[in-house]
């Protein structure tokens, strides 16, 4: 780390906060917990446009699970399986995020 490079934790910071006043020589980790400004659910260095996508089978048991997120975990033991897959990102978010992430013109709002 660089002498003059401060870590900021900068709290209840908003949708992208006021990260930008700090300029660019610095680590900046905004953090917001006021659920109606803090709407994005995924930590990134840019803004990810809005995308409508319908979370898909969370009330189904294990193997529709496997099926719909595209994981076979039969192999695996001593894991909560159900939970283990209704946390992974939906396939179709996860794309969003990539294309988002390599998109031309990308802003912080």
């Amino acid at each position: 780390m660089e002498i003059n490079k401060l870590k900021i934790l900068n709290l209840y910071s908003g949708i992208g906060g006021n990260r930008k006043l700090w300029g660019d020589e610095h680590e900046i980790t905004a953090v917001e917990n006021n659920p109606e400004i803090a709407k994005h659910y995924f930590w990134a260095n840019f803004y990810i446009n809005p995308v409508k996508i319908e979370t898909r089978g969370h009330h189904e048991g294990i193997e529709s699970l496997e099926g719909l997120k595209g994981f076979d975990l039969s192999q695996y033991n001593g894991i909560d399986k159900r939970a283990t897959l209704r946390n992974c990102v939906e396939p179709e978010t996860g794309l969003h995020i990539f294309q988002e992430a390599f998109r031309e013109y990308k802003t912080l709002f």
